[in-house]
This record gives structure tokens, sequence and C-alpha cells, in this order.
């Protein structure tokens, strides 16, 4: 029998959560809905250009990661001085990554790029639409950080604010850049990458701004100054260079994914990126009840409470599970109307039917991995999650290249490779809670 009492600590943090997690993809999602009304053409510099961007990105979130575990295990201690001086540490290690992610983009990226997309018409437009962006990986980076330290203190409400600023003013600037409404230019994608910077420039703002408002500057010991701690320096790299590892060849791997895809054909990658978005979508509520599990773990270790961690980590899974199964029902039976969100191109929607199935398998088996790997980083443990995500990677690439490339599988059978990787997280994530090894960690 579901009783909400049991379930109500993880749903206060991980409602929240769910919104804020819409904050890092809203721009996604709200950019392949609209660019999906460009064409194919379009939808392919979405996947490529703007999942180039995503793998630098993914330095901040797996970095900010580590953050988060910190900030939840000293609130659990209450080391309360020594949160702000973990923020402010992160934010200037993410300022340096910030230039070097910037000098990539504007730099590297038309020779990194020309090595893997064939289509020409994608190529160069993937390379324009990324010397816009890349402006805005300063603003990604500060987000993900102060996301780490509200999450960590489970204080989520101020995503959900900073959420609603973005995803406006990303809406409202989508409609008019992108197709020259409101008597702005008609940019098209080019147009689509200023929006996402001027919106994610808004979330910040609100995130900032609650500092303030709060006091937390007082309360959680932030002091400028240009003296770094090596103490703290040593403690952020060591925690969170696993994590960094682990999310790039994650999302090195999904990368990857679609490299081979767009060697199938425009049309092909224009679905997948439509998929893409909706599997985004269709796992917040995953994704946020995994980070929400991720900080509980943490703070009931810091409050050494480390009898209650495996059941914190079961009761996340099983309502990861149930939230999904409804939303993988909804996928099941309204499969076209969602798609019609994205696209008005028939053969584009009648394509993407039967891989939808798959995705909604896809998503049953991440709603549980996620929770699981998601509790094991909340010990600390972060080398284990580079080593399991190395194994999980490893057996997703060799389905790709071995299976999906080699013998040219359908794109229904392609997804399939998600099935793959979730399970085999799960399976180490699961072996290693259950051996107890976690319970000797310190951080």
């Amino acid at each position: 029998m579901f009783k909400f009492k049991t379930y109500r600590p993880i749903l206060l943090i991980a409602f929240p959560i769910m919104l804020g997690m819409l904050s890092q993809n809203i721009i996604q999602i709200t950019n392949t809905a609209f660019l999906g009304r460009l064409g194919e053409n379009a939808l392919g510099v979405s996947a490529m250009g703007g999942l180039f961007y995503l793998l630098l990105a993914d330095f901040s979130w797996g970095f900010s990661s580590g953050t988060q575990i910190l900030v939840a295990r000293r609130l659990g201690e209450k080391r309360y001085q020594e949160i702000g001086s973990l923020t402010l540490h992160t934010a200037a290690i993410l300022s340096i990554y910030g230039l070097l992610a910037f000098l990539i983009l504007q730099f590297g990226a038309p020779y990194l790029l020309s090595k893997v997309i064939h289509s020409t018409i994608i190529l160069e437009k993937s390379i324009s639409f990324l010397k816009y962006r890349s402006w805005g990986i300063w603003l990604t980076v500060f987000i993900s950080n102060l996301n780490a330290f509200y999450i960590g203190l489970g204080r989520t409400k101020v995503i959900t604010y900073s959420t609603l600023v973005t995803a406006f003013i990303n809406i409202l600037l989508d409609y008019g850049l992108i197709f020259g409404h409101f008597n702005l230019p008609e940019m098209q994608t080019d147009g689509a990458a200023i929006a996402s910077i001027i919106a994610e420039l808004g979330g910040l703002c609100v995130l900032l701004y609650n500092l303030f408002l709060h006091h937390y500057f007082q309360q959680f010991g932030f002091k400028f100054s240009i003296r770094f701690e090596k103490e703290k320096i040593v403690q952020l790299l060591k925690l969170s260079s696993p994590l960094v590892l682990q999310y790039s060849f994650s999302f090195g791997a999904w990368y990857i994914f679609f490299i081979v895809l767009e060697n199938m054909g425009e049309k092909t990658v224009a679905i997948a990126n439509i998929m893409r978005s909706i599997f985004f979508l269709f796992t917040i509520s995953c994704w946020a009840i995994a980070s929400s599990c991720n900080s509980l773990v943490s703070n009931k270790i810091g409050e050494g409470k480390t009898d209650e961690v495996f059941s914190t980590i079961k009761k996340s899974a099983f309502l990861s599970l149930m939230i999904s199964v409804f939303f993988v029902l909804l996928l099941w039976v309204f499969t076209k109307p969602i798609m019609q969100i994205y696209t008005n191109k028939s053969d584009l929607i009648i394509g993407a039917i039967n891989p939808l199935y798959m995705l909604g398998l896809a998503i049953l088996f991440l709603s549980v991995s996620t929770v699981l790997f998601q509790g094991v980083q909340g010990t600390g443990n972060t080398i284990f999650n580079l080593i399991a995500e190395l194994i999980s990677v490893c057996l997703y690439s060799i389905y790709v290249f071995g299976c999906v490339r080699k013998f040219q599988l359908s794109l229904t059978w392609a997804w399939a490779s998600e099935i793959i990787y979730w399970t085999s997280l799960a399976t180490l994530s699961y072996f290693y809670l259950r051996s107890g090894k976690w319970e000797m960690k310190r951080i």
C-alpha cells in the first residue's frame, strides 16, 4: 500500500528538482519543438550542434555533482560555514573551465564536427549555431554550480522559479528569433542559440537573487577572497574528477550514438533527435528523484544514520518506477499527438511510432537504474561510479557499433542500446550497495 508520509521527504526535495531539471533540458526541448517546424536539417543541427555543446557542458554538471554531495554531507554534519567556501571554490574552477570550453566551441568545433558530420548543410549550420551558443557556456556552468548548492541543502524551491523564468524567455524568443516574429530577425537555428543564452541569463539571475534574499552569504560562510584553500581544491578534485569522467563517458557514448545515426541519413537523425527530446522530458521525474536520493543518502551518512540509507534508495527507486509507468503508458497511448508537438511532417511522425515503443521500455529500466546509481554516488564512492560507467558504456558501444552499425539495424533496435546500458548500471550498483562497503567511505 502506498503511504504518502513514507515518500514525503523524497517528494519534498524531488518535486522542485523536477522543475529544476527542466532548466537543464527546457532549452533543448523547446528548441527541438520549434526547429522541428523547419524540417530535417534544422533538427539535425539541434542534434549534432546542440549535443556537442552539451558534451562540453557535461564537465560542469559532473563537477557540480561532487559539490552537491559535499554540501549535503556538511549540512548533515552541521559544518555550515564550509558550504559557502566549497561553492565558491567550485565556481572558480568552473570559471577556468568555461574559458577553455568557449575556445573549443569557437575555434575547435569546425574541425571536430567536420570529422563526424557527413551532411554539408548540417555541418555548416551546426558551426554557425555553436559560434553563438558558445557565449552561454559560462552561464551554464554557474547555473549547474548554484543548482548543486541548493539541491545539496534541500532548498530547491528557487530552482522552480528559475526554471519558469528560463522556460518563458526561451519559448518567447525561440518563437521570435527562429521564425522572425515580434519584429525580430528570422535567424532559424542561430536564433535558437541566441534565445538559449538570454533564457539562461534570466534563470541565473533568479538563482543569484535568492542568495541575497535569504542571506545565504552570512549563513553558509560565503567569503569572497582570491586566496584558494589547497585542501578544498584537492577535496573537490578528488570527489568530482571521477564524476566528470563518468559524465563525459556517458554523454560521449550518447554523441557517438547520434554519429552512427547521422550516417544512416538526415531523416533518421531527425526522428532520433525528436525522440531524444521526448526521452529527456519523460525522464525528468526519474532524474529528480535520483538527485533527491543522492542528497538524502549523503545527508543521512553525515548524520550517522547509515542504517536508513538502503531503505531510502529502495523507496526512491519504487517511486521513480511508478511515476515512469504512468508516463510510459501516456507515451504509448498518445504517440502521434506527442510527436505532433515537435513536427508537422507526417513521414517523421510515422517513422517514430515503433521506436517510441522501445524508448518507453528503456525509460522503465532507467527509472530504477538511475536511482541506484545516484544512491551509490551519494555515498561518496565516485571511483565506483566511474568504473560502473566505463563497463556500461563499453557494453553500450559494443552493441551500437557491433550490431546497429554493422548489421544496419532499424532505429527501433538502435534504441535497445539504452536497455543494455541501464541494465548493466543497475546490476553493478545494486550489488555494490548490498555489499555494504560504502559504509567505510569518508569524504
